[in-house]
């Protein structure tokens, strides 16, 4: 079945997308600024060693967590990369549809019903193209 069949099924696609993105991103920032303030601190306990060593156990796991977290985002990257491509065979495949039917309109064909078809998915593919270009442009 053709993607164009269920060209609606993208705008939840990219919804989940932006909501995954935002909510790592919250939490990535929470963490780069744990470190911050983790690495500030050990600084200031540079002659207290023994919970200069507390703070840094610390530390390393939240170097693990942005670690876990710059993954996390890579995913969403990849699952944004691949939504856009399928976006881009349903608008190759109704490009094709569209030139089908200006061919038929050229012979005397009435398909303004179908043409009209078409403009809508043109309309939805071109917003969720805008949208899956803003989403890319948030990635660090």
């Amino acid at each position: 079945m053709s993607r164009l069949e269920n060209i609606e099924d993208f705008e939840n696609e990219i919804e989940d997308a932006e909501i995954e993105l935002e909510d790592n991103q919250l939490k990535l920032n929470d963490v780069e600024y744990q470190i911050s303030e983790l690495e500030s601190s050990l600084s200031e306990l540079s002659e207290d060693q023994e919970v200069a060593s507390s703070v840094q156990g610390n530390l390393n796991e939240r170097n693990a967590e942005k670690s876990e977290l710059e993954e996390k985002q890579a995913e969403i990257k990849e699952k944004v990369l691949s939504i856009e491509q399928e976006i881009g065979e349903a608008e190759s495949e109704n490009e094709s549809s569209a030139s089908v039917l200006d061919e038929l309109a050229g012979i005397g064909e009435d398909v303004s019903e179908a043409q009209g078809i078409v403009g809508e998915r043109r309309n939805q593919i071109n917003d969720y193209k805008q949208r899956l270009q803003a989403l890319k442009e948030r990635f660090k």
